[in-house]
């Protein structure tokens, strides 16, 4: 099992971490929840930042890899996520991935200022022993530049392919992770707000997963210039299975229930639409609509792609009324168990927990009077309460949110400021009474 153990960085004076298949992190803001989150996806996309890197290495001239610009680029990384801060001397943060497998981030031993990574020898072994052996073969790992397919591009093209597949391949066995990485932050809205202006800021005055969420959304957004049914008509077209058509027919009606539109795009830009020739451009539509438009559509295409992957998002509960947060867990249950995707939320509201505790119980109950209960809720939508975890992060550390014996998250933690406002309230009521009676 995975685990993230965390020493002196940022908020967190220390937590540990067990990486489970759905986790809940909660707590109050600033308290750290993004901080773990991202780390988390830091950890685990040492992956793709091993592949980019081997492939860099046999494009140059160098015929030995030199492990020390790893370690560079890995540091260049952890500071697109979190900029150059001070940091305690004694900072340490370790991602565990297996066995004897890990990666950890420490400050240099001399003059406690600097950054620097450090790897198990089996992951160090792995990157050197694959470059070795692709140099050997004469085999280059840059795509191949050039204004027509000739063969010779084409060749260089699939030979670049594979070589990502072998690695990808083998870091996923290594690193016991072998899923696509999504990371949804919170302040999605930007994409919304200002997606005509988004091309005038500079790429690194934004952190990396806000970057690379957006590098992800503006290379998908002109897929859905047509809508969610005339999109699923078409993949019906290209396979045969009810099964998935079902799926996406289910995650089209989840979606619409919750944006109260549907969403196209055009060369005007987003837009959504409300009935025939009725629509609201994105940067005009409700808050909560910004702010929920492209987890629903990235889930949707998770779902379309058939793709397993560990998906982040930072408060799914954004600007969104109770009910369309319910609906919001309904469809990452769904997503979850339909795609096999493993999901880490961040949030403070008390809606979702007790929704993701309805989806837990439903299972628990479920396996007695399975028929009762999925017509309350769905049996593809249950949740295993043995992959699922979760933590309240406040005061630099961390608390058991999953109570293991009833199977259900503790609730109350997230709802304290409901039980200060009832008591705030019973104090006015019992003045007013003492005044009534004094009158």
């Amino acid at each position: 099992m995975q685990k993230l153990m965390v020493r002196n960085f940022g908020p967190i004076s220390e937590c540990e971490i067990q990486i489970e298949n759905f986790l809940v992190l909660i707590g109050p803001q600033s308290s750290g929840k993004s901080t773990i989150s991202k780390l988390v996806f830091f950890f685990l996309s040492i992956r793709e930042s091993a592949i980019e890197f081997i492939l860099d290495e046999l494009d140059s001239s160098r015929s030995k890899l030199e492990f020390a610009n790893f370690t560079k680029l890995v540091r260049r990384r952890f500071i697109e996520f979190w900029g150059p801060i001070p940091s305690a001397k004694d900072l340490y943060i370790k991602f565990e991935y297996g066995q004897n497998t890990w990666a950890e981030i420490g400050l240099d031993s001399e003059r406690h200022k600097y950054i620097t990574p450090r790897f198990s020898q089996n992951i160090i072994s792995l990157i050197k022993d694959h470059f070795g052996t692709f140099r050997e073969l004469g085999i280059e790992g840059g795509s191949a530049p050039g204004l027509f397919a000739t063969p010779n591009v084409i060749d260089k093209e699939r030979t670049r392919a594979q070589i990502i597949g072998i690695l990808k391949d083998q870091l996923g066995r290594l690193l016991s992770f072998n899923k696509e990485i999504f990371f949804i932050p919170a302040g999605r809205s930007l994409l919304s707000t200002i997606s005509d202006q988004l091309q005038y800021i500079h790429p690194h005055q934004l952190d990396y997963p806000m970057r690379q969420f957006i590098e992800r959304i503006n290379a998908t957004k002109t897929f859905f210039n047509k809508s969610l049914e005339e999109i699923i008509k078409e993949r019906h077209v290209l396979e045969a299975s009810v099964t998935h058509r079902g799926a996406l027919r289910k995650a089209e009606a989840i979606i619409k229930k919750i944006l109260k539109a549907e969403y196209r795009h055009d060369k005007e830009g987003g837009k959504l639409y409300v009935g025939a020739g009725k629509f609201t451009k994105i940067n005009f539509a409700s808050s909560g609509q910004q702010e929920s438009v492209w987890i629903l559509l990235s889930l949707f295409l998770v779902l379309l792609e058939k793709v397993e992957a560990l998906i982040f998002i930072e408060e799914p509960e954004a600007h969104l009324f109770p009910v369309a947060q319910k609906e919001m867990v309904a469809l990452i249950c769904y997503v979850a168990n339909s795609s096999r995707c493993q999901f880490i939320l961040t949030t403070h509201s008390p809606y979702i927990l007790s929704a993701v505790n309805n989806h837990i119980y439903a299972g628990q109950v479920g396996k007695r009077n399975r028929r009762a209960v999925s017509e309350i809720i769905a049996d593809d939508e249950w949740l295993n309460p043995n992959s699922t975890d979760g933590y309240f992060v406040s005061d630099g550390g961390v608390a058991e949110l999953f109570d293991k014996e009833l199977s259900m998250y503790k609730t109350e933690l997230v709802d304290i400021a409901s039980d200060m406002v009832n008591v705030e309230y019973e104090r006015l009521f019992a003045v007013e009474n003492k005044t009534n009676k004094e009158v």
